[in-house]
């Protein structure tokens, strides 16, 4: 049967020359072509020119699933109930800090280890607590401090505490490496993962070439698909970096955490949708463990409607069935190929400054943030960044105002 010519579909250059006439003789390529908030460009069409690059790197694709994971702190008075409230509505992993630097962790961790819980120790003396009381399973020590809790004007402090180190035989799965700090403070998709690669090569340097088990914590913003090939490339970079330092059982985890930066201070009710989208983000990015944050602080409809996000996208979106369902598409296998590339060569930059202490102590590292906040702030005041009910959308410009 002759095919109807309506119904075949168009090559990729009938595409383009009917575009171009369209575009009075442009380049398509170059007219619609996107550039995400990492410099990344993102074409309006892709072909097999641009086919799947994955597999130039090993353990792109990771496996299905991933751990639910919250934020404690332990210096609030709620703690415990908290955590007992986020362990009954499917939270599996416990990030533990302490802000008052007071707290009896012992007995907080003694008291929830009897349900099974796993936790993310944030500091040496969390992590010793919850070793002494046998917790089951102690996630992670950020031996680099990059914490999203400090503020934007304190500075990032490389120091090691030695006693992290040594306990990581003891049971520790592994050290964190938090680059999600750096995105807070106005950092991009490339300098994170940069960051990532700078603070496990200076950390196996120290460690006399002994290699450790890592894990990092990236966030996801708004642009969906950058921070999909972001999580995609981190994974990436990890085997590259594993085979540039000869490590045979090299194992990284890879953990996100939604932007607090992306969400709206007023009109807070959109943050729902924002958080949600962060958590599908992580999900179709292949993130083994994934934090959900709270749409209006920490407030009882908030924190549940955080917790039950992890079991709509298992248990009606199904997104934990499929392992790395973005790959094969040729738009995201070459924004991952692009934003790896990118951050392994900022990589390089920082190893050729000196490594990653002296690239923080020249000031070059809070350069890039100041250069990043200023953009943000320049595009959220001319428009050309929207956050709905802030400046779009708002009670006081109305539905099409700015």
């Amino acid at each position: 049967m002759k095919q109807d010519a309506r119904l075949r579909a168009a090559t990729r250059e009938e595409w383009r020359e009917r575009v171009r006439a369209e575009l009075e003789d442009e380049d398509p390529d170059v007219e619609l072509a996107r550039r995400t908030p990492a410099g990344a460009v993102a074409l309006a069409v892709y072909g097999p020119e641009k086919g799947p690059v994955g597999d130039r790197y090993e353990g792109v694709r990771p496996d299905a699933g991933w751990v639910a994971t919250e934020t404690v702190d332990l210096g609030d008075d709620d703690a415990a109930t908290r955590a007992s409230d986020a362990r009954r509505l499917g939270i599996e992993s416990l990030r533990l800090v302490d802000t008052s630097g007071r707290a009896d962790v012992a007995g907080f961790v003694e008291a929830l280890d009897g349900a099974g819980a796993r936790f993310v120790a944030t500091c040496p003396r969390i992590l010793e607590a919850a070793l002494r009381s046998h917790a089951t399973c102690v996630g992670a020590i950020d031996p680099f401090r990059a914490s999203t809790l400090a503020p934007v004007s304190a500075p990032i402090d490389l120091a090691v505490d030695a006693r992290a180190i040594e306990l990581v035989p003891a049971g520790v799965l592994a050290l964190e490496v938090d680059a999600s700090g750096l995105r807070e403070r106005g950092g991009d998709a490339v300098l994170e993962l940069a960051w990532f690669l700078a603070s496990v090569v200076e950390r196996f340097r120290a460690n006399a070439g002994i290699a450790l088990r890592y894990a990092v914590r990236l966030a996801t913003g708004r642009d969906v698909f950058e921070e999909v090939a972001k999580l995609r490339a981190a994974r990436a970079l990890a085997g590259t970096l594993g085979h540039m330092l000869e490590q045979e059982r090299w194992s990284v985890e890879i953990r996100a955490v939604g932007l607090r930066l992306a969400l709206a201070e007023v009109d807070t009710a959109t943050n729902a949708v924002r958080a949600s989208s962060q958590a599908v983000t992580a999900a179709l990015g292949g993130a083994d463990a994934i934090e959900v944050l709270p749409f209006e602080g920490a407030t009882g409809r908030a924190l549940r409607l955080s917790r039950t996000t992890h079991a709509v996208l298992r248990d009606e979106a199904w997104l934990d069935a499929v392992a790395d369902p973005t790959g094969g598409a040729w738009y995201v296998e070459d924004l991952t190929d692009q934003l790896a590339r990118a951050a392994w060569e900022r990589f390089r930059d920082i190893e050729r400054a000196g490594g990653l202490a002296r690239f923080v102590a020249t000031g070059a590292l809070e350069s890039c943030l100041a250069e990043g906040r200023s953009a943000r702030d320049a595009a959220l005041a001319d428009g050309s960044l929207v956050v709905v009910g802030v400046n779009r959308y708002t009670e006081t410009t109305g539905r099409a105002g700015r």
